[in-house]
């Protein structure tokens, strides 16, 4: 325990210097802002729905400040998703809408599955709207249906990629490694998830220079989906190759000397040094509360307490927060 505890400290210790190391005057974060290269920023799926306010997420706080920087200090980035990464939000969006319309759901219902703290992302905040007002499935999905111009507007484009038969073949073997990676450390990818995630890597790799810097190299994934970013990372530290892809708290502290600061600006910039990169439900909880509330919702009149209770007894409370997508 006293040596968990000394290592807690040393990482406050480290968090505390890296944080007043990169404060700079504003002359000279506005000299440095005139010295940064253009970058592709490819933008995951899960960023996207966390942008969107669909995704529950640590990270999801600092991708909207991050977006909120790039956009207040004219940074010369291009804000991008791949073309794959639209097949795979119309899918989500599409499986989480016919899921959600084959029941009627009460307020009471929603109002459990909302405070159950077992459900994530588009089902959460589903619920969450509908336990404060009541609210049909349609009206929930209508303005998602037009969610690339709701990108569009955050200055979010989509990046369109015509892959030749070699690169094909060489991401085919980009998939083969990262399912391994993924069976060696205990996580259950869909090969859609795994074909997309390959797709939008090979792509960041083949358009990033040798430069040593990150913010000089080109292009750049940011991810909220741990799990990518280590494969990535120990692939290429393997191979002694610059690592391609980010999370959004870590891009935040690099950019940090490039912004001018601001009392809610270090505010915001403070809490990315405490955040539980791992701290995200895994699909147990989440796929168990879902079928509970399934079931649940078939009575009628049901007291809200008493489906609460009902999440309680499933497990559905109080489980370890495990990493996930």
């Amino acid at each position: 325990l006293d040596r968990q505890r000394a290592q807690y400290i040393a990482l406050l210790a480290d968090g505390a210097f890296n944080y007043f190391s990169l404060t700079v005057s504003p002359e000279v974060s506005n000299e440095l802002r005139k010295k940064l290269s253009p970058l592709t920023l490819f933008l995951d799926t899960n960023f996207l729905f966390g942008i969107l306010d669909l995704n529950v997420h640590p990270q999801v706080d600092v991708s909207a400040e991050l977006l909120e920087a790039v956009q207040q200090f004219s940074l010369p980035f291009r804000l991008s998703y791949h073309d794959a990464t639209v097949r795979e939000m119309q899918n989500t969006l599409y499986y989480y809408e016919a899921q959600l319309k084959r029941l009627t759901w009460s307020q009471a219902i929603s109002r459990a599955a909302s405070v159950s703290g077992a459900l994530t992302g588009i089902e959460l905040r589903y619920h969450t709207r509908n336990a404060e007002q009541r609210l049909d499935v349609d009206d929930f999905f209508a303005p998602l249906r037009h969610w690339q111009i709701l990108l569009k507007d955050k200055g979010i484009n989509v990046y369109k990629v015509i892959s030749t038969q070699e690169e094909l073949k060489s991401r085919a073997t980009l998939e083969a490694e990262y399912r391994e990676f993924l069976n060696t450390n205990g996580k259950e990818k869909p090969d859609d998830a795994i074909q997309h995630d390959m797709a939008v890597l090979d792509t960041v790799r083949r358009l990033r220079s040798q430069a040593r810097s990150t913010l000089e190299a080109g292009a750049l994934l940011v991810t909220c989906d741990y799990y990518l970013f280590r494969f990535d990372w120990e692939s290429c530290r393997g191979d002694g190759k610059h690592t391609n892809t980010v999370l959004p708290n870590l891009l935040w502290q690099v950019l940090r000397p490039y912004v001018t600061s601001s009392i809610e600006f270090d505010k915001a910039f403070a809490e990315t040094f405490a955040l539980p990169e791992f701290a995200a439900f895994g699909g147990g909880a989440a796929s168990a509360a879902s079928k509970m509330l399934s079931i649940l919702a078939g009575y009628k009149d049901l007291p809200e307490q008493t489906a609460a209770n009902s999440l309680l007894k499933k497990g559905c409370f109080g489980k370890t927060p495990k990493p996930s997508r």
